[in-house]
């Protein structure tokens, strides 16, 4: 039993000096994090539950066109596989910011909605920027954040363009990014002839 043991001891001391032993000890978090945040984008990719979701705007100019870019959005969403998203208006009037805010939080939680979203009134000022706030008690899915960040985002920029007097559409014409294409090597055939490089997909 004692050389049993003994024995044993001794594989195992062997067995944590070697690297493959530490480097398993240091990756397996690792991978562990890598294959839940792969399993979470993977669920998000394939929910099409309809997010409904509620917004109180009290810049007074955003509201239309976030219905405009949800309709438009939603038009082709069950051909590409996307959820819908439908903003229903808040209308804050007559209620405490605190009142208004807890009773779309037990809207969220009784299921009523998904979520809600904060337009400050400045958010157009250039000079004296205001956050959006999105509140959701489902923060591990980003795919309505990110859309409402994209879509507020361009409204706003519009917005402070023509309160400059600066057309949008020149600034995104001028700006433009410039594409920079993968490509292989070129290479000669057994007969002298030079052959073109191919495009390498991404």
């Amino acid at each position: 039993m004692n050389k049993t043991l003994i024995v044993a001891t001794s594989e195992f001391s062997t067995l944590v000096r070697t690297k493959a032993f530490v480097l398993t000890l240091i990756l397996m978090p690792v991978l562990m994090a890598a294959s839940i945040g792969l399993s979470r984008a993977a669920r998000d990719a394939t929910d099409t539950n309809t997010r409904r979701f509620a917004y109180i705007d009290r810049s007074g100019v955003i509201a239309p066109a976030l219905e405009a870019a949800a309709a438009a959005r939603n038009a082709d969403a069950n051909e590409s596989g996307q959820p819908r998203y439908e903003p229903v208006a808040v209308d804050p009037a007559g209620k405490s910011d605190d009142q208004l805010k807890l009773e779309l939080s037990d809207r969220v939680r009784s299921k009523e909605i998904y979520a809600f979203v904060e337009i400050p009134a400045g958010i157009v000022d250039p000079d004296q920027p205001e956050e959006v706030r999105y509140y959701s008690n489902a923060p591990s899915y980003q795919a309505l954040p990110q859309w409402l960040r994209t879509t507020i985002g361009a409204v706003v920029i519009s917005h402070r363009f023509q309160a400059a007097s600066v057309d949008p559409r020149i600034v995104e014409r001028l700006t433009r990014p410039t594409p920079v294409n993968t490509l292989g090597l070129l290479r000669r055939d057994a007969s002298g002839e030079v052959k073109p490089p191919e495009k390498v997909d991404q």
